[in-house]
């Protein structure tokens, strides 16, 4: 996937693109997350010549300054280029939205190029070697 335009980031109300967002999470190997369990808006980033969302995560917050920062996932179709510019966007999306909300983002991930690419955006690592749960 070649294109000489920009990436644009905003959020979209999930429900909208929920099916999109299941078929990113298959292409990439991971289980669909339930619509119930997602907030109501998702960040997604697509080229500005192209409807395509190629890109999508998720932002949950509270009346607390924490908010979480999860479900990241790009298209494999991206090329390595063009990827790291569309994930450079999707972040940096959600860190403007947590500096013009007073919010403080937190991440949960396993990816080591995802965890040099925010070492290098600054992110501040908190803990290694976790094992994440889930209970419903």
């Amino acid at each position: 996937m070649e294109t000489k335009s920009h990436p644009v980031t905003n959020f979209i109300e999930t429900r909208l693109i929920y099916d999109t967002v299941c078929k990113l999470w298959d292409a990439n190997n991971w289980p669909s997350i339930p619509l119930a369990s997602l907030p109501e808006n998702a960040i997604c980033t697509n080229f500005e010549d192209q409807c395509d969302i190629l890109a999508v995560a998720f932002v949950y917050h509270t009346n607390s300054n924490l908010a979480w920062f999860e479900w990241l996932v790009c298209s494999p179709e991206v090329r390595r280029g063009p990827r790291s510019e569309i994930l450079n966007s999707t972040i940096k999306f959600a860190e403007d939205y947590a500096k013009s909300n007073g919010l403080m983002l937190f991440t949960s991930i396993k990816s080591v190029n995802l965890i040099s690419r925010l070492e290098s955006r600054n992110w501040k690592k908190t803990d290694s070697g976790m094992t994440n749960f889930i209970f419903s």
